[in-house]
This record gives C-alpha cells, sequence and structure tokens, in this order.
C-alpha cells in the first residue's frame, strides 16, 4: 500500500490561511513522516489515518507557538 502525501496547500487550509510560512515546510514533512505510522495502526481506516496524523502535527505546532518554543527550537534545529 503506498503512503499518501499531504501537500502544502492542505496544511496551510487546516492552519486557515492562505499563504506558507517558513515553518510550514518543517511541520509538513514532520506529518509526512508521522502518516506511515498512522497508517500501519489498526485504529485508522481509510482517511481518518490522514486526519490523525495532521491533527497531531497541528497540535504541535500549536504547543510550540504557544510557549515562544520554536526560537528556540529553530535556534538547536539550526
Amino acid at each position: 500500500m503506498k503512503t499518501k502525501t499531504i501537500y502544502m496547500n492542505r496544511w496551510t487550509e487546516a492552519n486557515g490561511r492562505k499563504k506558507q510560512r517558513p515553518t510550514d515546510t518543517w511541520y509538513l514533512d514532520f506529518c509526512n513522516r508521522l502518516l506511515p505510522l498512522m497508517e500501519q495502526s489498526s485504529l485508522f481506516a481509510g482517511d481518518s489515518a490522514t486526519q490523525a496524523a495532521m491533527a497531531l502535527t497541528l497540535y504541535l505546532h500549536d504547543a510550540v507557538a504557544q510557549s515562544g518554543g520554536w526560537k528556540t527550537f529553530a535556534e538547536l534545529y539550526r
């Protein structure tokens, strides 16, 4: 079974935006790496694995942004 790919337009729509931000690429890559793990789980059927991967990544995005952690994370990541 081929893993689906989540594209940038779906990510920005989920964030309620039309334009891409510099950090979106990292989060979308994370989401697409998470997706195959979700698809392997018996908990998810059909598109629910995609929705779960998006929801978890959006949660991570919000958690990092709320605590001001993106700046710290970006400095460590670079």
